[in-house]
């Protein structure tokens, strides 16, 4: 398999302003207190769209908080790109029906399988409650969510019970579920304490391939898992790898560009200041480096599952690199 490099897709880090403490939050505890300016988000817009981009995923922080989301969407729309958004909230107030009209996808985080659970994590009473209803909101209009699962070491045994209390206690109708492992940065840096184990692995699959027969529920992974420790039954059910670095990357409001959207330390350049943004995405000296695999181990380079599995999670180990093989990897 040979992987595309050109830039489709862009997580714009509209704000890091969030009312939730998640404690794993990868994007730290820095510039939560105020908004970037509009113009300068505009220009980051612009830019983006010049440069070919086709679609762009709103994250925070929660980017509902941002005062000029209507102006932001609006802009992304008139370009002609594609406009998704992942948000703790989804509260849109009385710009809904704007936003149902100019968003194509409406994506959440769930933190638990109950209320308790959601505000424990979140660190937020009422955290549930108000993401819950905004979700029953979306599908009155007759709009699904995707539903986000951020698995660690703690919640790797809750993912059936929170989609099952999704589906059936809260009558949810959710469009695609997105699995996400937490990585060692942000407020979570230096420490595996969040990092999933391999012995999790085989009760993380059991469970999502549950759901998948269950609920019929497509499943996406933004940050996939080596393939020889997923046991082979399972293995469908995770069918390509990461795309972050080839047709994904990640922006701050700031303009600097990153490969991962889940880490914001490992920057490329700003926006800026490069002439060419696809030439740029394309011949990158890190991001050559990333897509060849040579830093994988020997025995992973020659495997047969390599084209799908691209090596797992190239930033789940604790390390000053920009990429380095998965801490999963059994032959690291």
């Amino acid at each position: 398999m040979i992987m595309e490099t050109k830039l489709r897709y862009v997580a714009f880090h509209l704000t890091y302003v969030c009312e939730n403490k998640c404690p794993y939050c990868y994007i730290g505890n820095k510039g939560r207190e105020k908004h970037p300016p509009l113009e300068k988000v505009k220009r980051i817009i612009e830019n983006l769209a010049k440069n070919n981009i086709e679609k762009i995923l709103l994250v925070g922080g929660n980017p509902c908080t941002y005062p000029n989301l209507k102006e932001v969407v609006e802009l992304i729309k008139n370009l002609g790109l594609r406009c998704y958004i992942l948000s703790n909230t989804l509260e849109f107030g009385q710009n809904l029906n704007f936003f149902l009209d100019k968003i194509d996808d409406f994506q959440a985080t769930i933190l638990g399988s109950n209320a308790e659970e959601h505000d424990s994590e979140a660190g937020r009473k009422g955290a549930y409650e108000i993401l819950i209803r905004n979700i029953k909101l979306l599908n009155q209009k007759r709009r699904k969510a995707t539903i986000a699962i951020s698995l660690h070491k703690h919640n790797y045994n809750k993912i059936f019970d929170i989609v099952k209390n999704l589906v059936e206690k809260e009558k949810i109708k959710i469009k695609e579920l997105v699995v996400q492992r937490v990585i060692p940065c942000g407020r979570a840096a230096n420490t595996l304490r969040f990092s999933v184990t391999k012995d999790q692995v085989p009760v993380i699959f059991e469970q999502l391939y549950k759901v998948k027969e269950l609920y019929n529920l497509a499943i996406d992974f933004e940050d996939p898992f080596p393939l020889c420790i997923i046991p082979e039954k399972y293995r469908h059910l995770q069918n390509k790898p990461c795309e972050w670095g080839f047709t994904k990357g990640s922006i701050n409001f700031n303009g600097d560009l990153a490969r991962c959207g889940a880490d914001s330390r490992f920057l490329l350049g700003n926006i800026f200041k490069i002439d060419n943004l696809q030439k740029f995405w394309k011949e990158n000296p890190i991001l050559i480096d990333f897509r060849n695999r040579k830093w994988l181990p020997q025995k992973c380079q020659e495997c047969e599952l390599l084209e799908k599995c691209g090596g797992g999670c190239s930033l789940s180990r604790i390390t000053d690199e920009d990429h380095e093989c998965d801490i999963l990897c059994p032959f690291c």
